[in-house]
């Protein structure tokens, strides 16, 4: 467990979480609790949110006219 834990942290640094990413406070401050991972937990969460929001929005951007991109831009 230990060492496969290991390979992923270097990965993800590797893959260009170099400060540690959404694990910064466990990876670089050493903050090891289990309340520190859950707040890190919750950040991936948020942005997974986010992210699938995101990509619901270019569905449907993709499905509208110029115009109708042009006026939501101007209204949002």
């Amino acid at each position: 467990m230990f060492n496969k834990c290991l390979e992923l942290v270097r990965a993800y640094y590797a893959a260009g979480n170099s400060t540690g990413g959404f694990l910064h406070i466990v990876l670089d401050d050493g903050n090891v609790e289990d309340r520190h991972i859950d707040f890190c937990e919750g950040l991936v969460q948020e942005e997974q949110r986010q992210n699938q929001m995101a990509l619901e929005i270019i569905a449907l951007l993709r499905k509208m006219t110029i115009a109708q991109r042009t006026r939501l831009y101007r209204e949002s």
